[in-house]
């Protein structure tokens, strides 16, 4: 009973009465808002946390950006987001039809379906796929279009998780920023990844 008292009563003291409207400092800012220009928080004395809104919302986006630029971080999320996808599949929450096209409308902002179509349309025809297998493209260059690797639809799957398009030089580079320029550098990485254990982080 004490503290509960004691709570409300810190609750209280830590709250300005500004026009019969409650406000509170930002700590960072140093301005005085109202209190629907802060976030709630539960374990606070006033149960608003002590950085406003403006001042939250600019820390998430400085945090970010220094995170974009870890490598380890930026794959971390990526396997996070597909974890997520694919248990709101299996649970019925997303349709996986849906997903495809919302990736397959991403991909064609940066020309990237425009392009992968044209190389598999000059495919090789005497190359045969076997059934489980994909056709997978190292380079987009059109040099390349009729070089493919041949995967099985387990390891095609997984190259894509371990590498990043870049649209500019029409290839893949690994997850730290190496660009895959030959198909026997492509190779020896796609061997390297092969061995590693799901959601295992490569080594640089």
């Amino acid at each position: 009973m004490l503290t509960l008292l004691k709570n409300n009563i810190d609750r209280a003291e830590s709250l300005d009465i500004v026009d019969d409207m409650k406000t509170k400092k930002c700590y960072k800012c140093g301005e005085v808002k109202i209190l629907s220009e802060f976030y709630s928080r539960k374990d606070s004395p006033d149960g608003y946390r002590n950085d406003c809104k403006e001042c939250c919302k600019k820390k998430t986006i400085e945090t970010r950006l220094k995170n974009e630029q870890n490598p380890k971080w930026v794959w971390k999320e990526k396997e996070r987001k597909r974890r997520e996808a694919l248990k709101r599949v299996a649970e019925g929450k997303q349709n996986q039809t849906l997903e495809q096209k919302r990736r397959y409308k991403k991909n064609w902002k940066h020309g990237g379906v425009k392009i992968k179509a044209a190389a598999s349309a000059n495919l090789d025809k005497t190359i045969v796929c076997p059934k489980g297998y994909h056709k997978h493209h190292w380079s987009y260059n059109e040099d390349h279009w009729r070089d493919v690797i041949i995967l099985s639809i387990k390891d095609h799957h997984r190259v894509h998780r371990y590498t990043v398009y870049d649209p500019d030089r029409l290839m893949y580079r690994t997850i730290y920023g190496v660009l895959l320029d030959s198909r026997e550098r492509a190779e020896e990485y796609y061997k390297y990844i092969f061995t590693l254990k799901d959601g295992e982080y490569p080594q640089q």
